[in-house]
């Protein structure tokens, strides 16, 4: 376990001197990846596009589910 540890280490350490900053980011997006790998989210990176581009927000919000039994609150009318 240790040696394969060491190949490992060895492994990143070249990637990330011949790649950088690169490297560091696809590997977070990718510990990032494993960890919502089931989670239903939609993430948008505010940095891409244009500044003022149009977004479209696709996200589910809760609504209290509808309950026949309850009676709507009384409205009364200004006069």
């Amino acid at each position: 376990a240790a040696r394969a540890a060491d190949l490992r280490f060895g492994a990143e350490r070249k990637a990330w001197q011949d790649a950088g900053q690169s490297f560091l980011l696809e590997q977070y997006f990718a510990r990032l990846g494993q960890g919502l790998g089931n989670a239903n989210a939609l993430v948008i990176d505010h940095r891409l596009g244009a500044g003022d581009a149009p977004t479209l927000d696709l996200r589910g919000y809760f609504t209290a589910p509808f309950d026949p039994a309850r009676k709507p609150a009384k409205q009364e009318l200004a006069p």
